[in-house]
């Protein structure tokens, strides 16, 4: 009988222990690919954003100062599993990051 890896199996085995985590991220980067999803809020160090869908697989960041785009929308296959790939279409050359923001935090 064959074993069959699958990222089921990996990323079980990556919660069972930090050190074969980080191993397991060198042999399977695929299965350890940052996702992200409409409403995740990002930070350019100016600017607030937030992933918004602008149309049926149409994403876009949108900035909560003015509400203006970053680039222009950008096909996705699935608006709660953006892949890193897809997410790069909305950040041009910005480096942005991921942050928590809560309602009290806007401008």
């Amino acid at each position: 009988m064959k074993a069959e890896i699958t990222k089921d199996r990996v990323l079980e085995a990556a919660s069972k222990c930090p050190t074969a985590k980080e191993t397991l991220k060198v042999l399977f980067p695929e299965f350890f690919e940052e996702v992200y999803k409409i409403g995740d809020f990002f930070n350019d160090g100016n600017e607030n954003y937030i992933l918004a869908q602008i149309d049926f697989s149409k994403c876009a960041l949108v900035s909560l100062n003015d509400g203006n785009r970053l680039v222009d929308p950008a096909t996705v296959e699935s608006v709660v599993r953006i892949t890193q790939s897809e997410f790069n279409q909305f950040i041009g050359r910005r480096p942005l990051t991921k942050v928590k923001l809560s309602i009290n935090q806007f401008p």
